[in-house]
């Protein structure tokens, strides 16, 4: 089983961007579950405004992670990704695809 990322901990304050209202509570009530603050966005526009405003410790972007493609792209870039979907393949298919990420070799060192 891949390992997460980011774990989001009590007292973390997550962005969430959304066009669904309906998937931003769902993931609001998740996250504030676990102690989590909260700040919503309801476009994309709207949530780099949040962003640069707030600075919050993660962003959710786009709740459904589909097969995988931005998270690949958070690991290969070094940062974090917290996915969602209600479809246990898609789950399954983004978890495969970033273990494979993640057990290939670096291809450049940063010396500096």
């Amino acid at each position: 089983m891949a390992r997460s990322a980011y774990v989001a901990s009590p007292g973390a304050h997550v962005l969430v961007i959304d066009d669904d209202s309906a998937v931003r509570t769902v993931v609001r009530a998740a996250l504030e579950k676990i102690g989590c603050v909260i700040t919503e966005a309801e476009s994309g526009e709207a949530g780099l405004a949040a962003f640069a405003q707030e600075r919050p410790d993660a962003v959710v972007l786009d709740c459904c992670c589909g097969s995988g493609t931005t998270g690949v792209a958070a690991v290969k870039l070094g940062r974090s990704f917290i996915g969602i979907d209600k479809e246990q393949h898609w789950i399954d298919r983004t978890r495969a695809r970033i273990a494979e990420v993640q057990r290939q070799p670096a291809l450049f060192i940063d010396e500096g």
